[in-house]
C-alpha cells in the first residue's frame, strides 16, 4: 500500500498522455499495481491533486511472467515543458516493479523542503511517498520525503 510519487518531465511537444507502462519484476497471486498521475503542488512542487486515476495492470501470476506492463488511461491533458508524478503502488499480494536503485531523480528535478535532512540525505534515497493506500488513489496526495529503496521506473505514453 506505499504509493511512490515518481517525477516524470513533460517534453515541450506533448500535450496528453494515453498510457502509462511500469515493468513487474516479481509476480505474485492476486497482486495488482495502480497507477496514476499528479500535478505538483504551486508552491511546495511536491505532488498534489489527482489527475488521473488510471486504474490497475495485472502484476498476479495469472497475468504471465515478469515483464512491461502497460495501461491505457483516458487522454489526459499534460502542460508542455511541465512535470507530473506518476504514482505506482502495488496492491494486493507482494509483488515487485522494476526500479532506479536511487533516488537520484527527486533531487535531479528540485524539490521545496524545510528541512536540509530531506534534501541532504545520504545515498541519495529521497522519494515522496504515500503509505496505507489501498483501492483507489486519493484525490489529493499527503506525501512524505523520506530513504527509499529506489523508486519505480515508469513511461508515459503521448497521445497520437
Amino acid at each position: 500500500g506505499r504509493v511512490a510519487d515518481v517525477p516524470y518531465a513533460i517534453p515541450g511537444d506533448w500535450s496528453q498522455v494515453d498510457g502509462i507502462a511500469v515493468e513487474v519484476t516479481t509476480v505474485a497471486t492476486s497482486a495488482v499495481c495502480r497507477l496514476g498521475i499528479y500535478l505538483p503542488h504551486a508552491t511546495t512542487g511536491r505532488p498534489d491533486a489527482l489527475v488521473i486515476d488510471g486504474g490497475t495492470v495485472d502484476f498476479s501470476s495469472g497475468g504471465g511472467s515478469a515483464g512491461v506492463r502497460t495501461l491505457a488511461i483516458t487522454a489526459t491533458a499534460v502542460a508542455p515543458d511541465s512535470l507530473v508524478y506518476v504514482a505506482v503502488v502495488p496492491q494486493g499480494a507482494t509483488a515487485a516493479a522494476r526500479h532506479i536503485n536511487t533516488g537520484e531523480l527527486i533531487r535531479f528535478h528540485g524539490f521545496a523542503s524545510s528541512t536540509l535532512n530531506e534534501v541532504f540525505r545520504p545515498n541519495g534515497t529521497s522519494a515522496y511517498y504515500q503509505n496505507s493506500v489501498s483501492g483507489a488513489l486519493p484525490s489529493n496526495a499527503t506525501v512524505t520525503i523520506g530513504s527509499v529503496v529506489g523508486q519505480p521506473l515508469i513511461a508515459l505514453k503521448r497521445s497520437a
